[in-house]
């Protein structure tokens, strides 16, 4: 019956833990002269790793660093010897973990315990511990087929070793030979013997196939010369440690040249046999092709080194956050613009770090979440640097995945805007001051209107106080009469400082704290405030307000200045229209999409189809005495509040012109006002 793996498992192996130092445990490896470690986490056998691994492993290794860089095939314990063969053909594979069928861990199969196993299966009825010059009948040498009687080294063994009753170290030696001879018909790895001056002495096919020569012309061949010259030194210097006595083998890559020049890459393995006086009877050389592994490590290490120049030079803040929302990686840039000298206390920290207010560490890091869920975001946030200083970033998450889609960890750019906001607050500040000028400009033009308006009362409160003085002069008025005429007076006062109000309220400079504006009753109030224009151009105005009270967040002057500007543009485009037919339509409504919308409609003689959207640009006016910035300092202010003012032609005359913005749900005041009330120019119920 053929062997198996459970038949081939390495008894040179020692157990670790995944997290288990590398350094610790070389004693380990050398009290027991294993050539392995099973690694385990949780019980569970994750992988192998070989000495010469450890070997080369920094102090600070643990087993865990050394699986995440190759991987370690499982198979299972009736896994035929052919097929194991098969997978140790691959340079990668070192080892494989054997498993039962439940998935237990039974063991390690080496390519040494592989060797052995394969010489068993071949010689199945041989015993290898038998006398190998035994005679035959007539006392002659046994011209055995068996393999390990064929000629190695240019001599069979029985040639070698002329002894009746070979001892413990003839014994030792014909095992050695036999286990060789093994190993050479394998051929799953080049392999060659060569003696102390580096010549060869022996070569498998399978060498011959790595370094492209015929086997007869690289016998006539020396290690030195088909060695890359850079790569010489490095090993004529191990061969001379050998040749002292220092150590018996060493384990290095190094690079070949092939008959045709071209540079190989090679696992070179290669261990001696002393003589009884400890000087080295011949080399054992052990030649694996990684050339392709190491080109791909290669292309792997320049894309690397490409993608770190990439984020190392780039002026975007690029972070790298495990599933953990731990930051693990910040760029250069990133480091500068938070002026961060030491990255290092902040690798390994829940991210965001503590130069995020409380609030942006909440919105940060629900977005960090949103990634670990797979999508992709985008938000603009504020941080702080070691300074103080606020440090603006517009912020992306995007989850990295792996070959098979999982989620390994968040990628997150982050962009500098703190000029642009700087420059925005200082364009809104310019906004400000320009709208501000704008409106103390429509009040200059609505100054006689405004006096008219204002003289009204004045006039009223003068009347009223002289009736009173006059009747208590002559003594002949009774109370009631005195108590009518002074509401009268208190009335009109009331009314003077309305106006006063009004127009102080307009005219100041608008602040910035943004509240909950009721359009319906904005819209009142715009109407109040520009009732002698409406009176002066004999229109009509009727109020279309909706009962749910539509409501926005903003700066109530700045909106009070677009609904004036509104107005009075509907009012001059009234001009040529007949009387009768000059009506304003102010309407207000809240949108099923969470908007609210407030509309002047007019009917008036509109404006080409063309020049729709041209009334929004600064300096352009329809107006032979305009300045052509109303409209465009009120599409910038609605803009700011995160709506959009629009225009549009009517279906029969006039224009309407309005804006939508997002709604303010918080204390909506439902009112009673019949939708279609309105006011004439007498300010009446229509």
């Amino acid at each position: 019956m053929a062997c198996h793996a459970q038949h081939v498992l390495s008894r040179s192996v020692i157990r670790v833990d995944a997290t288990e130092s590398v350094a610790q445990s070389l004693p380990r490896f050398q009290d027991r002269r294993a050539t392995h470690a099973a690694v385990f986490a949780q019980d569970k056998c994750q992988g192998a790793s070989n000495l010469n691994d450890a070997q080369l492993a920094s102090v600070e290794a643990t087993y865990e660093d050394l699986l995440r860089q190759k991987s370690c095939p499982v198979v299972s314990d009736t896994t035929p010897l052919e097929q194991l063969g098969k997978l140790f053909a691959d340079s990668e594979v070192d080892a494989l973990v054997v498993q039962d069928g439940q998935g237990a861990f039974l063991g390690l199969v080496t390519r040494q315990s592989l060797l052995e196993a394969v010489l068993e299966e071949r010689s199945p009825g041989c015993d290898s511990h038998r006398p190998y010059n035994e005679r035959n009948a007539n006392g002659q040498s046994s011209q055995s087929s068996d393999p390990r009687q064929q000629p190695l080294m240019g001599v069979t063994v029985d040639e070698v070793h002329e002894v009746t009753d070979p001892g413990p170290e003839q014994q030792a030696l014909h095992d050695r030979e036999v286990k060789f001879r093994g190993f050479f018909e394998m051929g799953l790895v080049g392999l060659a013997i060569t003696s102390p001056e580096k010549g060869w002495i022996e070569v498998n096919q399978r060498l011959c196939e790595i370094l492209g020569y015929p086997q007869e012309e690289l016998m006539r061949k020396t290690w030195e010369e088909v060695t890359h010259p850079d790569d010489l030194e490095a090993n004529v210097a191990l061969f001379d440690r050998v040749l002292a006595g220092e150590t018996d083998g060493y384990s290095l890559e190094k690079r070949f040249i092939q008959k045709d020049g071209t540079v190989i890459h090679a696992r070179l393995d290669v261990n001696c046999w002393r003589r009884e006086d400890g000087s080295v009877d011949y080399f054992f050389a052990m030649v694996q092709d990684v050339t392709e592994r190491k080109r791909a490590e290669e292309a792997l290490r320049d894309s690397e080194i490409r993608s770190r120049t990439l984020l190392e030079g780039s002026p975007v803040c690029n972070k790298i956050i495990d599933l953990d929302l731990r930051l693990q990686y910040m760029s250069c840039a990133g480091r500068d613009q938070l002026k961060i000298n030491d990255i290092t206390p902040f690798y390994g920290c829940t991210f965001p770090p503590d130069l995020y207010s409380e609030p942006m560490k909440q919105l940060a890091t629900e977005h960090l979440k949103l990634a670990k869920a797979g999508e992709t975001s985008t938000v603009e946030c504020a941080v702080h640097d070691t300074d103080g200083n606020e440090v603006w970033y517009d912020t992306t998450f995007v989850p990295a995945r792996d070959e098979e889609g999982q989620i390994e960890y968040i990628i997150v750019t982050s962009v500098n805007i703190t000029e642009r906001k700087a420059a925005e607050a200082e364009a809104r500040k310019h906004l400000d001051e320009l709208a501000h000028v704008s409106r103390v400009s429509t009040m200059g033009e609505m100054a006689t209107g405004i006096a008219h308006e204002l003289n009204q009362p004045l006039t009223a409160v003068a009347s009223y106080g002289h009736a009173a003085k006059l009747a208590l002069d002559n003594g002949n008025i009774d109370r009631e009469q005195l108590r009518s005429l002074l509401e009268k007076l208190e009335d009109q006062a009331i009314r003077a400082g309305e106006i006063v109000r009004r127009l102080r309220g307009f005219v100041n400079k608008s602040e910035k704290d943004r509240i909950s504006i009721d359009l319906n009753t904005l819209a009142r109030d715009v109407v109040k405030l520009v009732d002698h224009d409406i009176r002066e151009t004999k229109a009509r105005v009727k109020l279309d307000l909706d009962n749910r009270s539509p409501r926005m967040q903003g700066d109530e002057i700045q909106v009070q200045q677009v609904l004036v500007n509104l107005i009075r543009n509907a009012l001059d485009a009234m001009q040529e229209t007949e009387v009768d037919e000059r009506t304003i339509v102010v309407s207000t409504r809240e949108l099923p999409n969470g908007q609210s919308e407030l509309t002047v409609k007019d009917s008036g003689k509109g404006l080409p189809t063309e020049n729709v959207e041209k009334v929004f640009d600064a300096f352009y006016s329809s107006k032979p005495a305009g300045m052509g910035m109303g409209l465009a300092i009120s599409r910038s202010i609605i803009e700011g509040h995160g709506g959009k003012l629009w225009a549009k032609q009517n279906s029969h005359a006039g224009m309407t012109f309005g804006l939508t913005i997002p709604a303010d749900h918080d204390d909506q005041i439902e009112t009673h006002e019949p939708a279609g009330a309105g006011v004439d120019g007498n300010h009446n119920r229509l």
